[in-house]
């Protein structure tokens, strides 16, 4: 019997060896070397064809950017969505703005930060009048002191909350309220906004 056990315990294993192969073939898709297909990825299957397929496809990395040029350069009389007009007039009531008819002047940084938080942003629908404000200043001060060609971690980022903003510090037990802003000098220009 002593004979047996050792041969048992080792079938044992080189089945088990088997089984984990088979299944690793299984569920590892195999690369077709006829395609011409210059996906280097593993587990990511292409094909030709045009027929629909039940495999849900990859997001897209970034979000798609919407112009808001129109928005920016226009006079006071082209404000016609009533989302716009509702942001701007809560800004104006929480005293986020110091001046209203900066809102006015085509191309001012109050009037780039309104026309993103109206027609781009999706992160300020349903918030309190106070965090609306705080993104609407944090989005001012962008628009006012970034050179050209900076890039700072998901600012401007439609879908994060501006305590995710790179440099900014959020006080978590406040609601997300920003408590301070640390930035290197080299990455700034023009003026500091009166908002702040």
């Amino acid at each position: 019997k002593l004979w047996n056990r050792p041969r048992l315990i080792l079938l044992s294993i080189l089945l088990s060896l088997v089984c984990v192969a088979v299944g690793l073939g299984i569920a590892l898709p195999q690369k077709d070397s006829s395609s011409n297909n210059s996906n280097n990825n593993p587990g990511i299957a292409v094909t030709e064809d045009n027929d629909p397929s039940s495999i849900p496809t990859a997001l897209p990395t970034t979000s798609p950017t919407i112009d808001i040029s129109s928005c920016v350069s226009a006079s006071a009389e082209n404000n016609s969505s009533d989302h716009f007009v509702s942001i701007r007039s809560d800004l104006v009531e929480n005293g986020a703005t110091t001046v209203d008819a900066d809102f006015d002047v085509p191309f001012s940084p109050q009037r780039k930060a309104l026309c993103w938080l109206a027609d781009v942003d999706n992160f300020v629908i349903g918030r309190s009048p106070s965090l609306m404000a705080q993104r609407y200043i944090l989005t001012v001060f962008y628009h006012s002191v970034f050179t050209e060609g900076v890039e700072l971690t998901n600012w401007l980022h439609s879908n994060k909350d501006e305590c995710t903003w790179q440099g900014i510090t959020c006080e978590p037990s406040e609601g997300g309220v920003v408590i301070g802003l640390e930035l290197k000098a080299e990455e700034l220009g023009g003026e500091l906004i009166d908002e702040l």
